[in-house]
Parts: C-alpha cells; structure tokens; sequence
C-alpha cells in the first residue's frame, strides 16, 4: 500500500492569481507496511497455531536461544526461557546476540530481545540450573522428585522436574 504526501510551499497549495504563474505542490509517495498483531497470521497461516500458545525452552545456547527467537517472531504469545549461564565473549560466535549481551544473563538478554522486538510476546526469564532442586516459591510451582536406576544396580541419580501450573 501506498499514500501520497504533498509538500511545498504554502503558497504551491493556494489558487494562483489572475496573470501569475500557477505552481503546484510536490508530491512524494510513501510505501507504508502492515504491522499490526494479525499481520503475520495473514501473510503465513501455518503460524496461528502458536499464537496462544506457551512454550518453555531449556536451555538458552546455541539452539535454545534461536529457537526463542524464531518462535516470537512467527507469533508465539508467551515464553519461557530457562537457564543458568551467562553470556560469555567466547561463545558469542554461536549466540544470536553478540556482543551487546556479555556479561548478561542469557534468560534475561534473550527476554529483553524478544520483547523490545516483537510486541504482543511475553518472556518469562527464570534463571534456574535444571537439575538443583529448591524450595517451591509458592507461585504456583511444585517440584517433584523421581528417583531413576541406572544401569549398574547400585547406583541411581535423582532428577528434579518442575511442573508449572498457570490459572
């Protein structure tokens, strides 16, 4: 889509006087783009089956924080990152973000992308090392332990897993 916009000098808008050389204003045409919260369903139909859906992602590395990425730009409402690193110089070569997140939290440099970039995407930062347990918080987070053999029959681990409850 398109629109015109004149511009000039007030007198190029009025009438000319009897005898005067008329000038006319200048006109420019603008493209303007479609950004409203529907448009992305409209241009990729596939993509509305994210719109009201919330997802988690462990781990915000080289594959989680893309995936973050990707997700909210084709119309997820709401995330959730969760993890315990920072971002370091060193592995910048393989994060999304560069430079500007040294030193960062991944879960918060990755909300404060995702949120600053596609509106309407809500980001939930948890920062949490998957595996420690801790005390539920009261917010509606319980977490349950799983006591898990390995092969050998003398020896097991213990796994945490949180289960997030929403209302």
């Amino acid at each position: 889509m398109a629109f015109p916009l004149l511009y000039g000098p007030a007198k190029s808008f009025r009438t000319a006087k009897p005898g005067k050389k008329a000038t006319g204003p200048s006109v420019l045409i603008i493209p303007t783009f479609r950004a409203g919260a529907k448009d992305i369903g409209d241009r990729v139909a596939s993509v509305c089956i994210l719109k009201n859906k919330v997802v988690a992602i462990f781990g915000m590395g080289a594959i989680g924080a893309p995936v973050a990425i990707e997700l909210a730009r084709n119309g997820c409402s709401h995330l959730t990152v969760i993890d315990h690193d920072i971002v370091e110089p060193g592995n910048s070569i393989r994060w999304p973000l560069g430079a500007t997140a040294w030193g960062m939290r991944k879960t918060t440099a990755v909300k404060q992308h995702v949120e600053s970039e596609y509106t309407g995407v809500e980001v939930e930062a948890i920062h949490h090392h998957v595996g420690i347990a801790r005390r539920p918080t009261g917010t509606g987070e319980t977490i349950q332990f799983y006591r898990r053999s390995l092969r050998r029959p003398t020896s097991s681990s213990t796994v945490a897993m949180r289960e997030f409850s929403r209302i």
